[in-house]
């Protein structure tokens, strides 16, 4: 886009209208919910077995009451961070990584919870960060994951990483997670 950031709207550069953000605005508030292991009691060391049993625990209906009783209208949650277990499923992660057992949860809690709050018109958001679980050595490793500035981030000085890859896109073994 050629045009100047000071006229710029957001909708221009972005592409982004505020149809798609409008039910947002409207739906007033909801619950962001941070669903991670270590504050469930797994640590990182856990057999992955336990945190099935913790995933497998979780009541989506009972929180889609919850949600419905107090007006909330969306719930943002977190597929997994640091530790490197996640609450879905996901074969493409677990070939790159290469461990077995998967710290990836058997229970599509994802699928599960979409299941339970969407018949009530409550909307379900995820966030899962950008970067490889970085506690996780293995997963790391496999990533080629290397932290610190610019490191598999946009570099905007030059227009490509150290790699030679345009600033903005991903290194190719997250990409190829995503």
């Amino acid at each position: 886009m050629n045009c100047p950031a000071s006229s710029a709207t957001s909708s221009q550069v972005f592409g982004v209208t505020r149809q798609r953000t409008q039910w947002f605005k409207e739906a007033g508030w909801g619950v962001f919910f941070h669903y991670l292991s270590h504050i469930v009691g797994v640590e990182d060391d856990d057999d992955p077995s336990r945190w099935n049993e913790v995933v497998n625990s979780f009541d989506t209906d009972g929180l889609a009451d919850q949600l419905e009783e107090i007006g909330a209208r969306y719930l943002f949650i977190t597929m997994g961070q640091l530790s490197g277990f996640f609450c879905t499923p996901n074969q493409t992660y677990d070939e790159i990584v290469g461990r077995r057992p998967s710290k990836c949860s058997e229970r599509d809690l994802i699928a599960d919870l979409y299941q339970a709050l969407e018949p009530r018109g409550n909307r379900l958001l995820t966030y899962m960060g950008v970067h490889p679980p970085s506690r996780d050595e293995q997963v790391i490793e496999a990533f080629e994951w290397q932290d610190g500035p610019h490191r598999n981030y946009q570099r905007p000085d030059s227009g490509v990483d150290e790699e030679g890859h345009p600033w903005g896109s991903l290194n190719p073994r997250l990409a190829e997670f995503q």
